[in-house]
Order: structure tokens, then sequence, then C-alpha cells
């Protein structure tokens, strides 16, 4: 003899739950086991297509770097800070967001055709492409009257290979 089972509504439905709750949790852990793989400096702002996003802030007669995170804002636990140092990745297309607290400053760069002012309260935007690796000199230019000795700078720019700026990313 032949027995045919058949399945109602009310039986169906917690099998239904069951495997939908099996199906959901299997999707959920490979979506977690993927992005706790991915490196954080992969998904880091400019670096998948986008231009890279600095802050760059006149303090004190210091230049202070915030670099957006991969939330893609600013004063963010993700954000990577840095005094003195903008470290770039070689061929990115870079945008710079000038600020100040206290004086007029001058972002410049000759060796890298760089020139933008800094205002307390404007906003100003510089963007370029680091063309080529090397260190490069971020010099004082005197707006209120304030030289720096013969030979100090504000700072300085490092551009270097994208595997070199990762590691950069991950010790600060």
């Amino acid at each position: 003899t032949t027995e045919i089972y058949t399945l109602s509504l009310h039986d169906a439905l917690p099998i239904s739950l069951l495997l939908l709750g099996v199906t959901t949790g299997t999707v959920s852990l490979i979506a977690l086991a993927w992005f706790s793989s991915r490196n954080d400096a992969d998904s880091w702002n400019g670096l998948e297509g986008t231009p890279l996003r600095i802050e760059a802030r006149g303090s004190d007669r210091d230049w202070n770097f915030s670099y957006f995170g991969p939330d893609g804002t600013l004063d963010t636990a993700d954000d990577v800070k840095s005094t003195g140092e903008l470290s770039l990745p070689v061929g990115a297309e870079v945008v710079i967001d000038l600020r100040s607290d206290d004086f007029i400053y001058a972002f410049s760069c000759p060796d890298l055709g760089l020139k933008e002012i800094a205002v307390p309260d404007l906003e100003f935007s510089l963007s370029f492409t680091a063309e080529r690796p090397g260190e490069f000199n971020l010099l004082m230019d005197p707006m209120c009257g304030f030289r720096l000795p013969p030979g100090e700078t504000m700072g300085r720019i490092k551009v270097a290979s994208a595997s070199e700026f990762h590691q950069w990313l991950r010790k600060h």
C-alpha cells in the first residue's frame, strides 16, 4: 500500500519559519565573516574609486590632519589623525578641506604645485592627484607676522605606494 502524507498550513508554518531562520542565520554569518575578513584600510575613503578626503586644520602654528574614516563622517571613532605629516597613496585623487582655528595659514607645497589658504570661520578646499612618490615640505608663508626659523617647516607630505599607505593607516 502507498501512504500519502499531507501537510496542513498549520504543520508547514513552523517548518517554514525554521528554514527561514536557518537561511537568514547562515547569510548573516557569511556576511559577518566577509566584513570581518576585510582589512579596514581596504574600505577606507578614497581607496574604492572616490577621492580621499582629509581635513587639514591649522591650529597653534601646526597642521593637524584628520582622515575621514570608512563611515565617511569626520570626528568619529574610525578617523585617523596626525599632526605635521600628511600621508597619501601615489596616484590617488585627494580632496583636502582647509580650516583654521586661530590664524590665516597658507597650505603651501611648491614641489607638488599646491597653495591655498585656511582662514578662521571660512572653508576652502584643494583637489589634486599625488602623481609621484616622495617626501615634500609644507612651507610656512607668513600671513600674520609670524615666521618660523630658517629651515623649519609646518610639516611634510609623504606620498608612497598604496601598500605603504595601508601600513601607515594601520599604525595610526
